[in-house]
């Protein structure tokens, strides 16, 4: 995925550069094509067609592959370089309204599945039908979690979270950083982007500036996705978090990305102030470097491209304080009704707050002539050793000191007590467990 994305940037750079000139300023004049050419005015169908047919069999590979978000990336990256190299934004905004369309109309008939599990638990986070539609859930739990200013580094909780060192790697670090962090995180990809799309401008040439732009747009919708599907703005999908996700290969392309951008802006220096544009640079020799590639034709799309994503990690931003710090609690305590392991369909919870239950001591279950069933409190069988070891039971075999919950039965008294460590069976129907049934009485409170 990660060479597809690199190569697919360096095709698009190549094939935008030497095709600008006659996609912004040529028409398509062709009879065949006179009833679509007399209401939209599009350029010459043979120098749009082939990076339409390179995006096209790059969707289709990830659409057959089920991964659909390598595929939005690819797909949004060639609508924002057309849309600098054509200077206007009705192409790309009628490309989002068609993939919005696609999205929606997998959703309606199932294909891919995927897609319609996506947008299903995309729509209802807290109520659905999907296996593991709780991914979300986690991943606002998370962020909630970590409201202002995060439980910490290293604080947090990001076992709980699923894919949480790959795709939701930023709801694991707003969990322990918190919106600040979060904001932080942003402004640090914003000043990546802002930077790649100022080196672009000073570009040497134009084969230079649609690669430097490329680089940096495919950084702000790679961000854009995976922030925005975390955070419940848009349906969640499989994309890298550029240097934060774990990965080999993506660490390795985003390094050599940057890497050629930087490259891009050591190989043309800056032009000085107040130099006219076109006019030569000279070094400090006085020898003369080369006229500058002038940038005035992209200056008004890129900088429309730019507040375009602006706005779009805006909104993001937005929903992350709105979760982190206006929402923070009721989000914490809320409940997912989704179906679980076994098929059934029950609410989960917060596993944060579960490890905090279990950390509260129980109460301690008696049979009727007083002998402790199960405890939390190792004073309450040191009181009756001798019974025990009247029964045959050494407790200190019996019962680890290292455990939290203690039952110098064992297994004798499963089908009657139940296990509060493991919870095994916690959920079955045909069960009536004495630690499940009086939790509310043992914890001492009603949750």
């Amino acid at each position: 995925v990660e060479i597809i994305r690199v190569l697919l940037v360096f095709f698009l750079a190549g094939y935008f550069a030497r095709c600008w000139d006659v996609l912004r300023h040529a028409r398509e004049n062709r009879p065949t094509l006179a009833v679509l050419t007399s209401r939209i005015d599009i350029p010459p169908v043979e120098f749009t067609l082939p990076a339409l047919v390179s995006v096209a069999l790059c969707l289709a590979f990830f659409f057959l592959q089920k991964d659909m978000g390598p595929a939005l990336v690819f797909a949004c990256l060639f609508l924002t370089l057309y849309g600098v190299a054509r200077g206007s934004a009705f192409v790309p905004l009628a490309g989002l309204t068609l993939l919005g369309a696609g999205f929606a109309a997998g959703y309606v008939l199932g294909v891919p599945h995927t897609v319609g599990e996506r947008v299903s638990m995309w729509l209802s986070p807290w109520d659905n039908l999907v296996h593991g539609g709780d991914q979300l859930a986690h991943s606002l739990w998370a962020y909630a979690t970590g409201g202002i200013a995060g439980t910490g580094m290293g604080r947090g909780d990001p076992q709980f979270v699923p894919a949480g060192h790959t795709d939701l790697i930023l709801s694991a670090l707003g969990e322990q950083w918190g919106f600040l962090g979060i904001a932080a995180v942003f402004a640090l990809y914003a000043f990546l982007v802002y930077r790649s799309f100022r080196i672009a401008l000073r570009a040497r040439s134009d084969y230079e500036f649609f690669l430097a732009v490329g680089i940096g747009a495919a950084t702000a919708l790679q961000v854009l996705l995976i922030a925005g599907g975390s955070l419940g703005v848009l349906p969640l999908s499989g994309v890298v978090t550029p240097f934060l996700s774990y990965g080999r290969t993506a660490m390795l392309a985003n390094f050599a990305m940057f890497g050629i951008l930087l490259s891009v802006a050591t190989d043309n220096p800056s032009r000085p102030r107040g130099h006219p544009v076109g006019a030569p640079i000279r070094a400090a020799t006085g020898r003369p470097l080369g006229p500058e590639r002038s940038s005035f034709p992209f200056l008004a799309p890129l900088t429309v491209a730019g507040v375009f994503f602006a706005l779009a990690a805006a909104a993001i931003v937005g929903k992350a304080a709105y979760i982190e710090v206006f929402r923070s609690g009721p989000t914490i305590g809320a409940g997912t009704l989704v179906v679980q392991a076994d098929g059934g369909r029950r609410y989960q919870y917060n596993p944060r707050l579960q490890e905090i239950m279990r950390d509260i001591p129980k109460g301690t279950i008696y049979d009727r002539n007083g002998l402790p069933l199960a405890t939390s409190n190792w004073s309450e069988l040191e009181k009756h050793r001798a019974d025990y070891q009247a029964l045959g039971i050494d407790i200190d075999r019996a019962c680890p000191r290292s455990d939290v919950r203690y039952y110098p039965f064992g297994g004798l008294m499963f089908d009657l007590l139940g296990d509060l460590r493991t919870r095994t069976r916690w959920g079955a129907g045909n069960t009536s467990f004495v630690e499940r049934d009086s939790a509310r009485r043992l914890r001492g409170y009603d949750d």
